[in-house]
């Protein structure tokens, strides 16, 4: 019994591990999923102020803060 429990423990923090690995992708194929449709946006109208705020909190909540920070300073010019 006492094998049975000290090998229960590292598969269930390994299940954990693959939950939290599959949210994170989720999460990122999400983000990923809004930059495309608001860059599509932005190719049919380019003044949509609100696709490059979208579009940049995307990019941050990515990691690419260079291109937020343009989409963001895009967005308040654009209305």
């Amino acid at each position: 019994k006492e094998h049975k429990e000290t090998h229960s423990k590292p598969q269930n923090q390994q299940v954990t591990e693959l939950q939290q690995l599959d949210r994170k992708q989720a999460k990122h194929a999400f983000l990923a999923s809004i930059h495309e449709d608001c860059s599509a946006a932005l190719d049919l109208n380019p003044d949509l102020g609100k696709a490059y705020r979208v579009r940049g909190i995307a990019q941050r909540k990515l990691g690419k803060y260079k291109e937020a920070k343009s989409d963001l300073a895009q967005a308040r010019f654009e209305k």
